[in-house]
C-alpha cells in the first residue's frame, strides 16, 4: 500500500510499498499529469500518465496482465503500456486498470474474471481491450472487480462484479449475477444527472449536479452511509440500489476507501461515514462512531467531520487512508501507516492529517 503526489512541475513521489516510509522521486525523467494506484491483499500497482499522454504501470504482481504492458512479468519502475493509445485518465483497481481516451472510448486490462474489463467475457488481457459498448464516459474508476463510469449525459454505468449488488441496477436483475458489459445504475440515480462516480471494495459512490451524495453495494460497517434492509450472500447488509448517504450536506467531490466513504463540502470540511479503520476519520479507533439504531450496518451510517482536516480542494482514497489537497498546493493525509504510505519518516499512526512530506535529497 502506498501514497503517490505529482508537484506542479510533474515530479511523482510516491511513499509506501517498495518506497520506504518517505517519498521518493520516481522516474525523475518523466514529467507526470495524473497518477491512480491501488493496495492491499499483498499487491501494489501503480499506473501514471506522462504529460505527453503516454501510460507507465508498475507493480509488485503483474499474474493477470494488470500492468498492460504485454506480459506476466512485474516491473519495479515505470514501464510504457503497450500500444499505441494515448489517455486523459487513468483509474488502477484489484489486478486490472482502465483507462479514459480523449475520445470517450474506454479501455481496460488485467484481471477479467468477473466481467471487470468490460469485454464481454471473462478472459484476461496483458493489454489494453476497448470496453464494449458505443458509449462514450467523461469519467471511469476501477474498483475491487467492478468498474463504474459516467458517460457525456451524466449517466451512470457499471460492469463486472455484483455479489452485494455494486452494479446499482436493483435486486430485480439477480444478486450474484455480473455484468460482462457496462449496464445502467439504475433508480433514482438513473434520471438524475451525475457529476461524480467513485467505487472501492464492493460499493460505490455518485455525486449529483446538485452535491447529493448517493451510495449501493456492501453496507456491513455502514459503508452505504444510510439505513438498508437488504440482505446479499455471506449474510451481509448490502443494497442493490442507490441510497442517499444520511446528511443534509451539499458535496463538491467523493472519494472511497476499503470500508469507508468522503466527501469535500463546498466550505471544504471532510465528512466521513463507514467504519474508522486505521484512524480514517482522523480520531482514535475507540472512539464512538455514531451507529445506525436500525439493523444491519454495524456503525459509521451517518456522515462525521474528520478531525483536524484542513479545508480541502478534494480528496482521494486508497485502502486504507484519504489524502486531500489545499487549496496552497499541500498535501494532507490521514489514516493507515504501516507501510509509511503517509511519508512522515516512519510507520507510526497517527489521526492528525499531516502534510504529505518528500524526503529531502530525492532527486539524487
Amino acid at each position: 500500500m502506498g501514497n503517490e503526489a505529482i508537484t506542479s512541475e510533474g515530479k511523482l513521489y510516491c511513499a509506501g510499498s517498495g518506497f520506504g516510509s518517505e517519498a521518493q522521486l520516481v522516474a525523475p525523467t518523466i514529467r507526470f499529469s495524473k497518477v491512480s494506484a491501488y493496495g492491499g491483499f499483498g499487491n501494489s500497482e501503480v499506473c501514471a500518465l506522462a504529460i505527453d499522454a503516454r501510460t507507465y504501470c508498475w507493480g509488485t504482481s503483474n499474474t493477470s496482465g494488470q500492468l498492460g504492458v504485454g506480459d506476466l512479468i512485474a516491473r519495479s519502475i515505470p514501464t510504457q503500456v503497450a500500444g499505441e493509445l494515448s489517455f486523459a485518465s487513468v483509474s488502477v483497481g484489484r489486478n486490472y486498470a482502465c483507462g479514459l481516451a480523449a475520445s470517450g472510448n474506454a479501455y481496460c486490462w488485467g484481471n477479467g474474471s468477473t466481467g471487470q474489463l468490460g469485454t464481454g467475457t471473462t478472459t484476461n488481457s496483458s493489454v489494453p481491450v476497448p470496453v464494449a459498448g458505443d458509449l462514450k464516459f467523461t469519467q471511469l474508476e476501477a474498483g475491487n472487480g467492478t468498474t463504474c463510469a459516467l458517460t457525456t449525459s451524466g449517466k451512470a454505468y457499471c460492469w463486472g462484479r455484483n455479489d452485494l449488488g455494486q452494479l446499482g441496477v436493483g435486486a430485480s436483475a439477480g444478486i450474484g449475477n455480473q455484468a460482462l458489459v457496462p449496464v445502467p445504475v439504475g433508480e433514482p440515480l438513473a434520471s438524475v444527472a451525475l457529476k461524480q462516480i467513485v467505487t472501492r471494495a464492493a460499493k460505490a459512490c455518485a455525486l449529483t449536479l446538485a452535491g447529493k451524495a448517493y451510495c449501493w453495494g456492501n453496507n456491513t460497517v455502514g459503508e452505504v452511509g444510510a439505513v438498508t434492509t437488504e440482505i446479499c450472500p455471506g449474510e451481509k447488509p448490502c443494497s442493490t440500489s442507490p441510497l442517499p448517504v444520511q446528511t443534509t450536506a451539499v458535496f463538491s467531490s467523493l472519494a472511497a476507501s476499503m470500508f469507508a466513504a468522503c466527501g469535500v463540502t463546498s466550505q471544504g470540511e471532510t465528512l466521513c461515514w463507514g467504519m474508522d479503520f486505521e484512524l480514517l476519520f482522523g480520531s482514535s479507533p475507540q472512539d464512538e462512531v455514531r451507529k445506525c439504531d436500525t439493523p444491519g450496518a454495524l456503525n459509521g451510517c451517518t456522515a462525521v467531520p474528520v478531525e483536524g482536516a484542513p479545508e480541502m480542494l478534494g480528496v482521494t482514497g486508497t485502502y486504507a487512508n484519504y489524502c486531500g489537497v489545499r487549496s496552497n498546493g499541500v498535501t494532507y493525509c490521514w489514516g493507515g501507516n504501516d507501510f509509511g504510505q503517509r511519508g512522515w519518516g516512519d510507520a507510526t499512526a497517527d489521526p492528525t492529517p499531516r502534510p504529505f512530506s518528500i524526503a529531502p535529497g530525492a532527486e539524487h
